[in-house]
């Protein structure tokens, strides 16, 4: 004998409650890396800007050509 399955579709008030629990879950974890890769395009943009600094600009601020290369050459 063979059994029919009834597969019972989920209700539409079930189904937004899943979305909204995944949303809540999700939301943290796609703010925290938004917010790193954030950081790491400011510190990008920082860099830059010091790097093209001359070196009267630099010598001002106290930090030397080594420095510089040392701040650039840092992954984050």
């Amino acid at each position: 004998m063979i059994k029919h399955l009834h597969l019972r579709s989920t209700p539409p008030a079930t189904t937004l409650e899943a979305l909204w629990e995944t949303l809540a879950r999700t939301l943290p974890v796609l703010t925290t890396a938004l917010s790193r890769v954030k950081a790491l395009m400011e510190r990008r943009r920082v860099r830059n800007e010091l790097a093209s600094l001359d070196d009267r600009m630099l010598r001002d601020m106290g930090v030397s050509r080594y420095d510089v290369a040392q701040e650039i050459r840092k992954p984050f």
